[in-house]
């Protein structure tokens, strides 16, 4: 998992994967290995703690596919009472058109922000 720089100021795509070596991941690869649970609670304690840090910048996030993307979408929906506490979210209806997150749509990609103290 690694944050990286996109060519929006201040956004920044969470990108993730599996390990494929020591200093690589890939987002192709699917392991199947049931930790899918586990390993969306650690993407949202990430996030947590980033925004922390970098209190200023958004992220994005996104699967690779849509089944990936429904995934997070899931996550979002189940959680969203407490996520709208902290986080400002949007949700991309296309490639160009976005709203604050409503959990009775769909979207294609997510924008997460820390909101301000």
């Amino acid at each position: 998992m690694e944050f990286q720089k996109t060519t929006k100021t201040g956004i920044y795509n969470l990108a993730m994967g599996d390990l494929t070596g020591r200093r690589s991941f890939s987002d192709t690869e699917i392991s199947n290995n049931g930790d899918i649970k586990k390993v969306l609670t650690t993407v949202v304690n990430i996030v947590q703690i980033y925004t922390r840090k970098y209190p200023g910048r958004s992220v994005f996030i996104t699967g690779n596919t849509s089944l990936k993307t429904n995934a997070y979408q899931r996550i979002i929906r189940m959680y969203y009472r407490l996520f709208v506490n902290e986080f400002d979210i949007w949700g991309y209806m296309d490639e160009d058109t976005k709203e604050l997150f409503n959990p009775k749509n769909n979207y294609v990609a997510f924008i997460v922000k820390r909101k301000k103290q």
